[in-house]
Formats: C-alpha cells, structure tokens, sequence
C-alpha cells in the first residue's frame, strides 16, 4: 500500500505536462522535462510524484525491442527513465536564499537589524567584479525578511562577501550540508541524486585544467553560492526536505512511497511503516519567524500576480521561486511552497528544465497541486510569460 494520493497524483502529472506544453507554446520551445512533488511535512509521506517525460510501462512486457530501447535513451526523448523528482541535479537558485540567511544569522554575517541598499548593481568587490540584481533598477534599502519576499540579490551577494572575508568561511557549506544539501534523503526509492555543495577542496580538484589562480576558491563563488547558482547542485526532494524542515521548525522527516505490506492471508498487514526522523536542525526562532515571514511575504507582496494566484485560497501559503541559469540553455524554473503556512501539513516543489522564470511556470503546477490537496482549484487564468519577475 502506497502513500500516493490518487486525485492528488493526477492533478500533478497533469498539470505538469499542461505547463510544460505552454511554456514550450509561448517562451521555450526547447521545454520537455520537469517534475513535481507533494509530501506530508508531518511524517514525510509522499503524496504525488510526477516525473516529464513519461513512459509507457506496457513497453517492458515480454521484452523491449531494440527501438524501443534507443527511443528511451535517445537525447531527443529527454531521457524519460529518468525520475527528475530525486535524481534531477540542478542549481537551487533562489530557493536557497532562506538556507543562506541562516548560515548568515547563525555565523554572526548578518543581523536580524541590518539593511543594504541595493541599486541593481553590486560591487562588492570592486567595480571590476560587480554583479547585477536581478532587478537592475535596484530595490532599495532591503533587510533580510525583505530580501527573501523581494528576493534581491545584493541582500546575498552581501551574505557571500562576509562569509569569504569571515574566520570560518566553509561555515557556510557547513550550514547547507546541516541542511541535507549534498547527501541522500534515503527515500525509499531506487537512484536518488546526491546533488552537490561546492568548496574549496572540490573546486581545485574539479577544475584541474585551469591553472592554479582559477582553481582557488574566490569571493564570487560565494556570492554564488548565496544565490543558489554556480556549481551548486541539489535535487527536488532535497529541496521539498529542506522546506519541510523549515515548515517544521527544524524538523525533516524522511520522505516515503511506502505505507504498508499486505499480508498474502486475511486483511491484516505484515509490515507498517513508521516514520523516521531524518534530521532536526536548530535555529533561534528569532531567525526561524523572519525566514517564514520572508517566505510567506514572497507569496502576497512581491506581485499582485502571484499573490492572485493564492489569494483565492483559504490556506496562506509561503514560498519561494527560483530561475536556476545553465549554460548554452534555458533556465531551470523552481517554485517550492508550504502550507498552512500557519499549521503546516504540505510542501510541494516543482521544476521545470529548458524553461523560463520559476515564479512565471514552475509556481503554476505547484498551485494546481495545492488545489488538488486543498479542495481549492486556481480560478486565475494561467498566462505563461517571459517576464523578469523575482527569482
């Protein structure tokens, strides 16, 4: 017996394929892939799980042919054996700014009473070495809850610099790893990614073609890295965890398709399954309250656009989208989101690859499931766009 949720699992693959179409339609017609899933935050059991491309099953039966096969493994297929759910490896873009401003409060970087002045155009580390918000007009005068709603880059590229001129720099991947970035979340499912947390030692053992000034780790890579690009790597479930933990105070627990075995005689079952705590992560509630409220504000104040999208429901939702960039492709869209964001009881977490903005696809497949898991469909006309709205 399963955990998935029947009406929950098709509101997934079908909103999953429909975005897919529509974003391929209108912005990137090079979009094929992504996934989505819903787990219970409570006790990590997985409600839905849509991995894009799909597969017919049926073509196993009594042995796949010869085409058959090639087709599946073809790079026009988009690699459909591939569950994207938890072996997908990409940059966690801005879903990674609340791991980020923990490691900050938590190592002294920054305060809860600290602002920057953000003009769209960072430099940090001098002129030669500036970086762009992604709102280049610039936000203004940003603190770290205002930096998570409006997800403004320089609140992080600030972050990153303290942690590479700070005494204990690799605190920072210390924090992401307590985190579960960069190990399994031992689901109970065959070929889950482990995804990636860069550092000094792993950069110069990478990069072992480019000379010795290129492999040393630099104030860059950590601004990066606060943004949740560079060579960053995580999966979906690590981020739904991740989420979850945040959702429940500190608190993972390890995410599950199993519910339970059957026995071959009467009604009874041989095997239950008890959920198991995966980690529990402490931080101040101080620091807790400002990355919820962060998140919830990201929901209802970024844009009207998004908020409309959540405004018709009952439940408050807090979330956090994300525009992973890749080279000689189209960005990875995220969207991760919990709700309650009072009492949680769900997060879900959808990407989409070759895509466009996370808050401009991705965010609309994590709302159908929502929906679908609510009782509370999205009335608000779906208008795909390339738009740069905050990731």
């Amino acid at each position: 017996i399963l955990t998935i949720d029947a009406t929950v699992q098709q509101a997934a693959e079908e909103s999953l394929e429909r975005i897919i179409e529509k974003v391929r339609k209108s912005v990137s017609k090079t979009c094929q892939a992504g996934s989505v899933l819903a787990m219970d935050v409570t006790n990590g059991e997985i409600l839905a799980m849509a991995s894009a491309p799909s597969y017919s099953p049926n073509i196993f039966v009594g042995g796949i042919s010869n085409d058959d096969w090639e087709a599946l493994q073809s790079e026009q297929s988009a690699n459909p054996l591939m569950n994207r759910a938890i072996s997908g490896q990409y940059p966690s873009a801005s879903t990674i700014k609340p791991l980020s401003t923990f490691a900050a409060l938590d190592n002294g970087i920054a305060t809860l009473e600290d602002e920057w002045t953000c003009t769209g155009w960072w430099t940090g580390f001098g002129q030669a070495s500036g970086q762009y918000c992604w709102k280049q007009s610039g936000h203004g005068v940003m603190g770290l809850k205002s930096g998570l709603t409006y997800s403004c880059d320089v609140v992080f590229y600030e972050i990153g610099k303290g942690f590479f001129e700070s005494d204990e720099p690799e605190a920072f991947q210390a924090k992401l790893r307590e985190w579960g970035l960069g190990s399994v979340t031992e689901i109970d499912l065959p070929g889950e990614g482990v995804g990636r947390v860069p550092d000094a030692d792993w950069k110069w053992n990478y990069y072992t073609e480019a000379d010795d000034v290129d492999r040393q780790w630099k104030g860059g890579d950590f601004t990066n890295l606060a943004i949740g690009q560079g060579d960053l790597l995580v999966t979906p479930i690590q981020m739904a965890c991740a989420y979850a933990g945040i959702a429940m105070g500190g608190s993972q627990w390890r995410p599950h398709v199993l519910r339970s075995i059957r026995s071959r005689t009467g009604t009874g079952s041989v095997i239950d399954y008890e959920p198991q705590l995966l980690r529990e992560v402490e931080e101040d509630r101080s620091y807790q309250n400002v990355v919820r409220d962060g998140l919830e504000g990201a929901v209802y104040e970024e844009s009207e656009w998004i908020a409309s999208h959540f405004s018709n429901m009952k439940e408050r939702v807090a979330a956090k989208s994300g525009t992973g960039e890749q080279v000689g492709k189209n960005p990875v869209a995220w969207y991760v989101a919990y709700a309650p964001a009072d009492n949680p009881r769900y997060v879900v977490a959808a990407t989409l690859e070759d895509a466009t903005w996370g808050s401009g696809s991705a965010m609309y497949v994590v709302r159908d499931v929502l929906g679908a898991l609510f009782g509370e469909p999205d009335d608000v006309m779906v208008a795909i766009s390339d738009l740069q709205v905050a990731d």
